[in-house]
């Protein structure tokens, strides 16, 4: 993930926002949530983070009810949390 993000427009702009709404454009089947899912839990790994059950159901919860460029925020801090963080 990318950021610090200053406004709404530059999550959507992310690349990883990006293909999820391209994967909705092209497969209606797709479900945006399931790219958010993906998207925070990648975070999480990356970052060291071990999950346990309810944790792992809380990032599910929020995927299932943010929009992809939220759940990008969310991945985005988890991601520099675990690189030591950005001023």
């Amino acid at each position: 993930m990318t950021g610090p993000f200053q406004t709404e427009d530059q999550a959507i702009a992310d690349p990883t926002v990006q293909a999820i709404y391209e994967a909705m454009r092209r497969d209606s089947d797709y479900r945006m949530q399931d790219g958010s899912i993906r998207m925070l839990l990648d975070a999480c790994q990356q970052a060291g983070v071990d999950l346990g059950a309810y944790e792992g159901r809380i990032i599910r919860w929020i995927a299932r009810v943010a929009e992809p460029q939220a759940a990008a925020a969310i991945a985005a801090v988890i991601t520099r949390a675990g690189k030591g963080g950005t001023p």
